[in-house]
């Protein structure tokens, strides 16, 4: 494995690096605990309970929660019940299927080793949903489980429900803890399932996974088009994974030398990705995402992180909004690494104008001009929040400023004549 840093503003880059010298356990073993007559919780959403997805798991016979069924800060904690549906049935507990393909690569299938063992024994592989929901499990989703082979033994719960007898196969993965070789051995097998099925698609060497299309982001990343135009430029082949196959989408990644992607959830489609791969990671926020660090460490890639954002203020990194940007460290990779620059103009005056508006509406309706920090975020990247944020003040200077007039209602205030006047 190696890491390129030096296109990353400095002091991220200083707290990137600490974040690699983590400890991060391979194990060499996990645990596969039983319990008799427990009851597997659905979701349930409590408010105040400050938990990514809700409560759910496994609570034993006499009422006990068993946390190693939970996922801290995500799904945690049990409810209160009445007169569970009983089945007398021996399964094995893999959790909540959460409708996010990112999270489902790195959460909802962690427990999934177990049914590499070929154990006969076993009635159903047990995920739950939202209590009381109904939701159709499909796409990239069922694919998944059908390329594993799990799929026909595969039940999905909504309502409270005891078992014969639950296996709590531990998690192959705890992010930022430990690891497994059973981590890697479930994305390799259905990679294995997804090359032995027909192409359906054309394959390049250089690919980058592409955002720009996903309809519900519009509104929250903008200069997406951008990043497409820059790396289609450069010979790269532009793939948005909610548009292809799983079994397609394995076999692009598998056929490439080089991979670029945006940071966060979209890099996880690398777990099916080749050791040693060559990888880029456009970074779109003001920080780093650990999910990305650990599956370097995993899979041994050559990373070059780049800084290609313009932060305003601190936004939520699942959220956003984000801006994307060329000048600046994209530039720098590009002149000093023989690629050509995206062939539009995306940095025009009037462009980021109004992509700064857009992007001040969005801001307004997720936080309600409320300041945003996590407190992880405080804790290891305070500087660096710092740091983008004086970086794109800089950028924007006059229109956040009050020198030039942002909306066409500034030119008729009071504060714009006045300002106006001292200059």
């Amino acid at each position: 494995m190696s890491v390129c840093y030096d296109y990353l503003r400095p002091r991220k880059a200083e707290a990137v690096k600490k974040w690699y010298y983590k400890e991060f356990i391979k194990r060499d073993s996990l645990e596969a605990l039983s319990y008799s007559e427990a009851t597997i919780l659905p979701l349930k959403f409590l408010a105040n309970d400050n938990l990514l997805f809700g409560r759910g798991g496994v609570v034993e016979e006499n009422g006990t929660y068993i946390e190693e069924s939970g996922i801290p800060g995500r799904v945690f904690y049990s409810y209160e019940t009445q007169y569970p549906e009983c089945k007398n049935e021996r399964v094995v507990y893999c959790g909540y299927l959460v409708p996010n393909w990112g999270h489902f690569l790195v959460e909802a299938v962690t427990r999934l080793w177990y049914f590499l063992k070929n154990d006969p024994s076993i009635d159903k592989y047990v995920f739950f949903i939202e209590v009381n929901s109904e939701r159709q499990i499909s796409g990239n989703y069922k694919q998944f489980l059908e390329l594993m082979g799990v799929w026909n033994k595969v039940e999905i719960i909504n309502v409270p429900t005891k078992y014969r007898e639950v296996i709590i196969p531990e998690r192959s993965i705890k992010m930022g803890q430990y690891w497994s070789d059973e981590f890697k051995r479930t994305y390799d097998a259905v990679a294995e399932a997804a090359l032995r099925k027909k192409a359906d698609t054309s394959f390049s060497k250089k690919v980058f996974l592409s955002r720009s299309q996903l309809k519900a982001f519009r509104n929250k990343e903008f200069n997406m088009d951008m990043l497409d135009d820059f790396f289609e430029t450069n010979g790269y082949q532009i793939v948005f994974p909610e548009k292809e196959s799983l079994s397609d989408l394995i076999r692009i990644i598998r056929n490439a030398d080089i991979v670029a992607t945006l940071s966060g959830s979209i890099q996880h489609n690398l777990l099916f990705a080749v050791d040693s791969l060559k990888q880029i990671v456009i970074e779109k926020t003001a920080v780093t995402v650990d999910f990305v660090r650990d599956i370097n460490r995993i899979k041994g890639f050559d990373t070059t992180y780049i800084d290609a954002n313009l932060c305003v203020y601190p936004v939520n990194i699942g959220y956003g909004p984000f801006i994307m940007r060329y000048s600046g460290m994209l530039q720098k990779y590009a002149d000093e690494n023989g690629y050509l620059p995206p062939e539009g103009n995306y940095e025009s005056k009037k462009r980021m104008k109004k992509i700064l508006q857009m992007y001040f509406k969005e801001y307004e309706k997720v936080y309600h001009k409320k300041w945003y920090m996590e407190e992880w975020e405080a804790k290891d990247f305070a500087l660096t929040i710092r740091e983008a944020v004086n970086d794109g003040y800089a950028y924007f200077e006059p229109f956040l400023s009050g020198r030039k007039p942002f909306l066409v209602r500034d030119y008729f205030s009071l504060n714009f004549f006045r300002s106006l006047l001292r200059r």
